[in-house]
């Protein structure tokens, strides 16, 4: 408890401290001149740089390649480029399947009317749904996860 800073960052090391950090700094400085010069090292190979940062050449290019369907509503995907359709349970054994990142006609007259016909189609009878247009989602009673994010996909989301 008794000693100095000095003694004590003798103690841990060279690279304890905010000489450490300074190192840490330089080495990226290092990356950035070498990328600068064409050499290896930059943004992509630096220790900060986030996975999106690093890997953003390798996002597939049918991710991209398509313009969104001219429909009245559109469903966004998730930051990780998922479809957002998931199951949920409620009140210990009620099985829904849950449609989120709704954005534009939500209603009858588009999502929710042919989500209900193409389950119909599906399941033989028409299942109940809730459209909650504050939360930008529609419940579906029952488990269709699988099927509604490949007839999302089909559509072109």
């Amino acid at each position: 408890a008794g000693q100095d800073g000095g003694a004590l960052r003798d103690r841990l090391g060279a690279d304890s401290g905010a000489g450490a950090a300074a190192g840490r700094r330089r080495e990226v400085d290092d990356d950035d001149a070498a990328a600068a010069a064409g050499g290896e090292g930059g943004l992509h190979e630096c220790w900060h740089a986030p996975p999106h940062v690093r890997n953003s050449h390798k996002i597939s290019n049918s991710l991209l390649a398509d313009p969104p369907p001219a429909l009245p509503y559109f469903v966004r995907r998730s930051r990780m480029h998922n479809v957002p359709v998931y199951k949920d349970i409620t009140h210990g054994c009620r099985k829904m399947t849950v449609i989120r990142k709704v954005e534009g006609d939500i209603w009858v007259g588009a999502l929710e009317s042919d989500v209900k016909d193409y389950l119909t189609q599906l399941a033989g009878k028409t299942p109940a749904t809730q459209v909650n247009e504050v939360a930008s989602s529609i419940r579906v009673k029952g488990y269709f996860d699988v099927e509604l994010k490949n007839w999302l996909m089909d559509k072109g989301f």
